[in-house]
Parts: structure tokens; C-alpha cells; sequence
């Protein structure tokens, strides 16, 4: 399954959020899932970080900048968790 983690990467960055952030993308890779996130910091950076620790070997970029990218992130993805945000975050809503 492929699992998208989407989020806050300025502002406000909460150290209990990017803990859970973390523990998260640990989870998605102990079930043998694909992590797929935007490459930006904060949240999601946590999270792949955490799936890095414990399985994923591997990283594809696009190429694509922002917006573009929420298209092929969120239509390419099973399943998408939303961490917190702004409108950026808010924009995959819409693909």
C-alpha cells in the first residue's frame, strides 16, 4: 500500500507532533507499506525519516515543483494522512 504523509513543513513545528510524526513513518514501514511525501521539511520529513530507519531503501523524485506535484503524490497513493497543515496541505483535498 502506498501511504502519502502530508503536513506542516513551516511555522509552528510542535517537537510532540514531529515525535508522532516520526513513530508514524516507523509503522508504515514495519507493515511493509511505501511512504510517499512531498520532500519538504517538518512533519512528513519526519515521518520518512522514521520509515528510513526501519525498511525504505529508496527515494524517487519528479522533478515536479509546487503545486504540481500534489497530483502524482495523492492520485498515486492508497491512502493519505494529513498532519497538521496549511493551504498547501489543504490543496491535496482538491486532487
Amino acid at each position: 500500500m502506498k501511504i502519502a504523509v502530508c503536513g506542516t513543513s513551516i511555522g509552528e513545528i510542535r517537537r510532540e507532533i514531529l515525535k508522532k510524526s516520526g513513530e508514524l513513518g516507523k509503522e508504515i514501514a514495519k507493515n511493509s507499506h511505501i511512504l510517499m511525501f512531498g520532500a519538504c521539511l517538518g512533519y512528513p520529513y519526519e515521518a520518512a525519516k522514521g520509515t528510513f530507519q526501519n525498511l525504505m531503501t529508496e527515494l524517487k523524485f519528479t522533478g515536479l515543483g509546487i503545486p504540481e506535484r500534489n497530483i502524482p503524490l495523492v492520485k498515486g497513493s492508497d491512502a493519505v494522512i494529513i498532519i497538521s497543515g496549511q493551504i498547501g496541505t489543504l490543496s491535496k483535498f482538491f486532487n
